[in-house]
């Protein structure tokens, strides 16, 4: 460990929120011998005392903190904040969330990791009610590529397989993006098919028979093989 000034750690904590901070702890992370635990601790100081409206300017612009939080979590494998400023940012977004554009996102996503774990699930269950309300949603494959696992297993979906069947995985199908969001998380999807009603199965099922017949190639074989996923024989073979 590097031998610092006595003032050192008062120092880097006067200096003031933004890239000037952020970029110092940047560098100090760097140094082998730094005093990881101070400059933890000067990091979570700094982050549980941000207020909601810099938590939000984080999610909607990518402001400070969120490149101090970046660090937080990936650099330093930290995934809890004492900040219940956060939380409520995160809350009021939510609802901006089905229109946000993939870079706004990615933020909201990945600050959701930082907020206690009761409080994400529940906002995450939050957000599946308002997909399976029938909300309308602006790229619905990019929101669940983004929210990815998480998403789709913290937000409790299989509770509600049905209607995931009727209102995610069935819109999905109708676009290339979307098919790819099913293709990376096909086991996950496959359950909510089984557990869907026969209905639901049948239109999905169709839906991907559809897509099948009138594609080239490559894309007969991608619904081939989320066919095969989903355990649904091809229909037109009855």
């Amino acid at each position: 460990m590097i031998s610092v000034r006595d003032d050192f750690w008062t120092t880097l904590r006067a200096i003031e929120d933004g890239a000037a901070f952020e970029n110092a702890v940047w560098r100090l992370s760097q140094v082998e011998a730094i005093d990881r635990t101070q400059l933890l601790d000067a990091m979570r100081d700094r982050l549980e005392n941000q207020d909601q409206a810099a938590w939000q300017g984080a999610i909607t612009n990518g402001a400070s903190p969120y490149g101090l939080a970046g660090m937080f979590q990936s650099d330093f494998d930290q995934q809890k904040l004492a900040n219940d400023n956060l939380g409520i940012a995160l809350n009021e977004s939510r609802p901006a969330l089905l229109h946000m554009d993939a870079d706004a996102r990615e933020r909201w996503f990945t600050l959701i990791g930082l907020v206690p774990e009761n409080a994400r699930t529940t906002s995450l269950r939050n957000l599946r009610d308002s997909l399976l309300a029938g909300a309308e949603v602006t790229d619905l494959a990019g929101l669940i590529m983004t929210g990815g696992e998480r998403l789709m297993r913290q937000g409790k979906f299989t509770d509600e397989a049905d209607k995931t069947g009727r209102h995610v995985i069935r819109p999905l199908i109708d676009s290339e993006e979307g098919r790819v969001a099913l293709h990376v998380q096909a086991r996950f999807f496959a359950q909510i098919v089984t557990k869907s009603e026969t209905d639901t199965q049948a239109a999905i099922a169709d839906a991907l028979t559809a897509i099948g017949e009138a594609g080239q190639t490559m894309q007969s074989e991608q619904v081939k093989e989320l066919r095969a996923a989903f355990g649904m024989e091809d229909r037109r073979e009855r």
